[in-house]
């Protein structure tokens, strides 16, 4: 019968060494992950800038007989807003990790200012607010589908 040997006892040489790859592999682990944050980030703030963005100039387009009747009657603010508002809600949405849910409400909130602002500065309400209103509620959903994914959940 043959008895297992003993594990050969580690030298301070091969501690070191398993110390100095554990720390190697920890290093690029966090770059990787730096990389990965930075690329949802973008990506998300996009998202949120570009689709209400789109979905608010295709809305007043179809509203108003094109972009420029549109542009003629409401003027820039309501597409500034809805630019700028889209990539702070995402931007905070992304910062605050705060998912699908509250990113949904980012975005509502958003819509609301919005409808404020045609109903300010044309009189009416856009034609197109079904569309328009599933597109804002699809960019909530969008965003907040990217911050999970990002946080890993």
């Amino acid at each position: 019968m043959v008895l297992p040997r003993p594990p050969r006892m580690k030298t301070p040489e091969d501690l070191a060494r398993e110390l100095e790859e554990r720390l190697q592999q920890e290093v690029i682990r966090a770059r990787r992950w730096r990389q990965r944050r930075e690329t949802y980030r973008v990506v998300t703030i996009l998202v949120g800038l570009l689709l209400p963005s789109l979905s608010l100039i295709l809305a007043g387009m179809i509203s108003n007989n094109g972009f420029m009747g549109w542009i003629g009657r409401a003027g820039w603010w309501p597409l500034l807003t809805t630019a700028g508002g889209g990539g702070a809600a995402a931007a905070l949405a992304f910062a605050a990790g705060w998912g699908v849910a509250r990113s949904i409400m980012a975005f509502g909130g958003l819509f609301m200012l919005v409808v404020l602002l045609n109903q300010v500065r044309l009189g009416t309400l856009i034609v197109a607010m079904p569309g328009l209103v599933a597109l804002f509620v699809t960019t909530g959903g969008l965003v907040g589908y990217l911050i999970t994914m990002e946080e890993g959940d």
